[in-house]
């Protein structure tokens, strides 16, 4: 194997995704980025964190419409709520940076090729197979286009932290493929990082994380 066949690996296994930045003009603004806005269920709390309409999570099977918004519930302690309403729309006259969104395709933590193909890749670059430094550029590819790709990214791979339960096992597909599904994580302004996970019945969970 080479450094070839390792990115290789890594497209053929990418999940599309929306990387949410800067909007310039003309483009359609989806999410809005420390906005003023207060969902009515947590008026009155905290800090704004992002906002973002749920239309493209609609059609790709999320069980979620409205608006989404992910608060920091105290300044001191940051206690992540997401609330989801459905009959709101995008409070573009709150304030905030707007986001536009843009198609993209999230790369495969080193461990999730390893889950899904049985490859492995420590082994492989012990023996001489492949080269650690050609290891380390799928690495740094990975991390740049993971989290210096936008603001916030809808959609795309679950991927270790060194808080997961010590039972989760990221080599093994049951790790990615729970009931739970990844639908954003933030990039601006971490550590921490935001994720919002959904499971099928529409319930929110937030997690911060953290290096």
């Amino acid at each position: 194997m080479d450094a070839g066949d390792l990115f290789a690996l890594g497209e053929r296994l990418a999940r599309p995704c929306l990387y949410l930045a800067e909007a310039v003009p003309g483009e359609t603004i989806i999410g809005l980025w420390a906005s003023k806005a207060m969902s009515r269920a947590v008026r009155g709390q905290r800090e704004p964190w992002l906002s973002v309409s749920c239309d493209r999570l609609r059609t790709h099977g999320f069980p979620i419409e409205g608006c989404l918004s992910v608060y920091a519930a105290s300044a001191a302690e940051p206690r992540w709520i997401t609330i989801s309403d459905p009959d709101a729309p995008l409070p573009f006259d709150m304030g905030g940076v707007a986001l536009a969104g843009r198609e993209g395709l999230a790369l495969p933590h080193l461990d999730t090729i390893e889950a899904y193909t049985g490859t492995r890749i420590d082994t492989m670059a012990a023996s001489g197979r492949i080269q650690g430094t050609q290891v380390a550029a799928y690495d740094k590819h990975w991390w740049d286009s993971t989290f210096h790709a936008g603001w916030a990214t809808l959609g795309g791979w679950r991927m270790p932290w060194p808080d997961d339960d010590l039972d989760d096992d990221p080599l093994s597909r049951e790790f990615y493929e729970g009931e739970r599904t990844l639908v954003l994580r933030t990039s601006h302004n971490a550590e921490p990082w935001v994720e919002v996970w959904v499971d099928g019945n529409g319930k929110l969970e937030t997690i911060p994380r953290i290096t």
